[in-house]
């Protein structure tokens, strides 16, 4: 396999079907050694959080609450969510989602809101185990600077192969109308490293000291994400996944104290 190699860095735990869209970059290298043996299992779950953040605040004789949202640079409008690392508590991780993608400490659980445990459609998946994107089914096969970060949604794109599953990656712009193609990047990984089962886990945190209305944070070193304050009501629409989410716990953020 000739040209140049498209890569991505190790990703914010949100990714892309969290409604992230990692930030690529062209690198010259080809060939590049194997990094990492794996193992895994096709029924390994995935467990993911979303934090929803909210804040009341008074406008004239009347209370209201707020959501915090942020804007993607290429996919748009989303909360703080990610994956689970593995060993870890998810109460830790929606935490350290937050302190990652928002800068923000000062705040704390209100209320696990929801688990929704999704079996993936025939033909997706889900990475289990990070690994590099081989470019034939073995190991010693040259690897491109592609690290497919365990999250990471993938497509099988045949029939696995002495223990190997071909897939493919993709990241679109879902800023453009209609959705731009930004990386498209096909190869092996280790059949084990793919699983098709996802447990996202939805929670509402809330402000132990004031924030301003507006901010920027640098998330990871990587992607500059723009930070406001929305009304919860009338129901704020993200990004569509996270606002199918959102629905879901949409009442029990709006009624709880």
């Amino acid at each position: 396999r000739t040209g140049v190699w498209i890569y991505a860095r190790r990703p914010p735990s949100m990714n892309s079907h969290d409604g992230h869209v990692d930030s690529v970059w062209l690198s010259a290298h080809l060939g590049v050694a194997p990094l990492l043996r794996i193992a895994g299992d096709m029924s390994t779950v995935v467990e993911k959080v979303t934090a929803f953040i909210t804040r009341d605040v008074t406008q004239g004789s009347d209370a209201a609450r707020e959501l915090l949202i942020f804007a993607h640079p290429s996919a748009g409008t989303q909360v703080p969510a990610g994956t689970v690392e593995p060993g870890e508590r998810i109460e830790a991780a929606v935490l350290r989602e937050t302190a990652e993608e928002a800068g923000l400490q000062a705040v704390t659980i209100v209320a696990h809101l929801a688990t929704q445990t999704t079996d993936l459609a025939p033909g997706q998946a889900i990475v289990t185990s990070t690994t590099p994107l081989y470019s034939a089914p073995a190991l010693d096969a040259p690897t491109g600077e592609l690290i497919l970060h365990r999250g990471w949604p993938i497509a099988i794109s045949g029939a696995p192969t002495d223990g190997w599953s071909p897939v493919t990656y993709v990241e679109d712009d879902l800023n453009s109308s209609p959705p731009r193609q930004l990386l498209h990047c096909d190869g092996w990984i280790p059949a084990g490293c793919a699983g098709t089962r996802v447990t996202r886990h939805l929670f509402h945190l809330a402000l132990t000291a004031p924030t301003p209305d507006h901010w920027e944070h640098l998330a990871e070193g990587r992607h500059r994400f723009a930070f406001s304050w929305t009304p919860l009501t009338p129901r704020p629409h993200l990004v569509a996944a996270q606002d199918a989410w959102l629905a879901a716990v949409y009442e029990q953020l709006r009624r709880m104290p």
